[in-house]
């Protein structure tokens, strides 16, 4: 599911971030039901999300410039550097997308949610 698809299907109301990030997660051979115990731990399904002091943000918990910049690192890594600007830390589906590949890519590590969910 691509951003734009998955943006017009949750502004339609025809699906919820939860199916978005579980259909996703198995698109990446990610396990989905992992990925979306990840998120409810992370940041209960609130795209505006703050924690880690001020420093994580988003559906995902992302690090910014002002802290060790796992976003823009990871928007690198999985070829999306246009997307690096601190502000799409809180875009939901950019987030997931970025997570998910990461996921995929070994990087599951990064999320305390990651490991705890089962």
């Amino acid at each position: 599911m691509t951003h734009d698809i998955a943006t017009i299907l949750l502004a339609a109301g025809l699906v919820t971030m939860p199916c978005v990030v579980a259909q996703m997660a198995a698109e990446r051979g990610v396990d989905a039901s992992r990925a979306v115990q990840t998120v409810t731990l992370e940041s209960a399904w609130d795209a505006a999300a703050v924690g880690d002091n001020g420093l994580a943000v988003g559906l995902w918990q992302w690090h910014g410039s002002e802290s060790v910049n796992t976003w823009a690192w990871a928007c690198e890594l999985t070829g999306r550097p246009e997307w690096g600007d601190d502000a799409n830390r809180a875009d939901a589906i950019r987030s997931t997308i970025v997570a998910l590949d990461m996921i995929a890519l070994g990087y599951g590590w990064l999320w305390t949610g990651w490991g705890v969910a089962r």
